[in-house]
């Protein structure tokens, strides 16, 4: 564990997954709306965690041959075993064909 806390019982944000719904999120609501077939990606190894340990950052890569033409307007934080643990409305990203499409999520608990 760290800062304090013993991360093996905590559930491991594994993946983020995409959808197309733009409807707001709200307290209670988890998984996506829309989810887009083959938007769900591996996070970067270790998420970035701020000194005070109060925050992390998840990082997701797209390749310039995934998702080409896909618009992607909600993001859903998932665990090792497959829980939605997270909602939110992103805007709308389109990832043209060519390109890399690169997220960045971060959490934050209060002291």
């Amino acid at each position: 564990g760290g800062y304090g806390v013993n991360v093996d019982t905590l559930p491991f944000i594994k993946y983020i997954s995409f959808g197309s719904d733009d409807t707001p999120a709200n307290i209670n609501q988890t998984g996506l709306v829309a989810p887009i077939t083959g938007a769900v990606k591996l996070i970067a190894a270790n998420p970035i965690i701020s000194a005070d340990g109060l925050t992390a950052t998840f990082a997701v890569l797209f390749g310039m041959d995934e998702l080409n033409n896909t618009t992607m307007k909600e993001a859903c934080l998932v665990t090792s075993d497959g829980t939605a643990v997270a909602r939110s409305v992103i805007g709308s990203h389109s990832k043209p064909a060519g390109f890399y499409f690169e997220f960045y999520w971060t959490i934050g608990y209060q002291a």
